[in-house]
């Protein structure tokens, strides 16, 4: 009889194994479909806020460029209005000196 205890035993504890083995397998496949998931969330988190980075940075771009545009426009206004102040100087000295004369 002690022989048949220890084989019922032996396999109770064969099915416990078994069973530890399947929630085992079972724990290990939720684990890695939600290291899956967490991946895939965090790839398109990060993805996402590079594609807004990247919309960011194009309209900063736009932005410096029409500055850059506008910077170009009012210096060579500057410079126009810098060679009519000189002409019209030059214009004022040349009448003064033929008033001076008469």
């Amino acid at each position: 009889m002690h022989v048949q205890e220890l084989r019922k035993q032996l396999e109770n504890q064969v099915i416990t194994i078994d069973c530890l083995r399947k929630e085992n397998c079972a724990a290990i496949e939720h684990n890695e479909l939600e290291i899956k998931d967490l991946k895939a969330s965090i790839s398109k988190s990060y993805l996402d806020q590079q594609e807004e980075l990247c919309q960011l940075l194009d309209a900063k771009q736009k932005e410096l460029a029409e500055v850059n545009r506008i910077y170009v426009e009012q210096k060579h206004a500057m410079e126009n209005l810098t060679e009519r102040i000189g002409a019209s100087m030059l214009s004022c000295t040349e009448a003064n000196e033929v008033i001076n004369r008469k």
